[in-house]
């Protein structure tokens, strides 16, 4: 029950944001000398095909998903100083995000302008340059973090008011443990991992 309440805020949020910045609108792509482009896979979907796959949890949401990582891999590959446009949000989660979106969309919405007013939000905070991946542990839990998300996530925790010396992206038992007072504060799962609701809620719910 925690984690479906963590996940309905995090969409509502989201979505409030969307709307708030005008981003729910279909984003500008390369095209032909005619504005045209082709569309492959999921991309054609409608946001009432997707919605009733993520609603039922079909095998078409693994499909939506692959989608999502093919347009992600190659923004990151197009776009100047751009290393990654998701350096911490899963698949699900933009699924979970892009189903909240269509869920205000009209329901013949193609999925790939669904999915651009994700991208919109993803892409000023992208990663622009290589990071290096480190694993974080507290006991038994583990995950796994760019060591710029790390800076990012003791930087955030500044804001907050918490005492880090240095956003070295060294994510030490200090760190663990005022991530962990934070998460106890805001409701989330007191892991002391930068899991997606609490890279959420540091990152996107101000």
């Amino acid at each position: 029950m925690r984690m479906r309440f963590e996940r309905n805020t995090m969409r509502g949020t989201f979505v409030s944001l969307i709307f708030v910045c005008g981003l729910a609108a279909p984003m500008a792509y390369a095209a032909d000398a005619n504005g045209k482009f082709g569309i492959k896979g999921g991309g054609l979907q409608t946001c009432e095909s997707f919605t009733e796959a993520m609603e039922k949890g079909t095998a078409d949401v693994a499909l939506y998903g692959g989608w999502i990582e093919g347009f992600i891999t190659a923004q990151n590959q197009h776009n100047e100083n751009t290393y990654d446009i998701a350096p911490w949000q899963t698949t699900s989660t933009m699924l979970e995000l892009t189903k909240s979106l269509c869920n205000q969309a009209k329901p013949n919405t193609r999925f790939i302008d669904a999915f651009a007013g994700v991208f919109r939000i993803l892409f000023p905070a992208r990663l622009q340059q290589e990071s290096a991946v480190v694993g974080v542990s507290n006991g038994e839990a583990r995950s796994i973090a760019y060591v710029e998300v790390l800076k990012r996530v003791q930087q955030a925790l500044r804001d907050e008011g918490y005492e880090i010396a240095d956003d070295t992206g060294a994510f030490d038992q200090a760190s663990i443990r005022q991530l962990m007072d934070y998460q106890t504060k805001n409701g989330l799962v007191a892991t002391g991992l930068p899991d997606q609701p609490t890279l959420y809620a540091l990152f996107f719910k101000k």
